[in-house]
């Protein structure tokens, strides 16, 4: 996959190369204003792309650098990016809780309503024997 990515880079930094070439030297009529509006549309959707993946790239180390190359590679370089976990942060006062007894605990009370007795998950270690 990481080949995949680095062709697309590789393409997408060609096609930046000739639109920067035909703003210094302009080509044939028809190609001229369609290769300005491909680079104004693909630059369009590169500034999209930093706002849809804004969270991403805060969580990334050097995040103008990754966004420099978001802005350049578009989603070529999103996509490479590694993925951040969320860590969930306790707030003073709470208490964590495992999801696996909280499931229990809610499906205990559907059955039995009023009941608050918390269900201990069952020991799925080896056992002595």
């Amino acid at each position: 996959m990481k080949t995949f990515w680095l062709l697309g880079k590789l393409i997408t930094l060609l096609f930046w190369g000739v639109v920067l070439f035909n703003l210094y030297q302009p080509l044939a009529q028809p190609f001229e204003l369609m290769l300005r509006v491909a680079g104004a549309a693909l630059l369009a959707l590169h500034v999209l792309e930093l706002g849809i993946f804004n969270r991403q790239l805060k969580a990334a180390p050097r995040s103008s650098w990754q966004r420099l190359q978001v802005v350049l590679f578009g989603v070529f370089h999103v996509l490479a990016l590694p993925v951040h976990k969320a860590v969930a942060v306790e707030q003073p006062g709470e208490v964590a809780v495992d999801p696996e007894l909280k499931i229990k605990e809610e499906a205990g009370n559907a059955e039995n309503p009023g009941a608050g007795t918390v269900v201990q998950p069952a020991d799925t270690g080896s056992g002595g024997n």
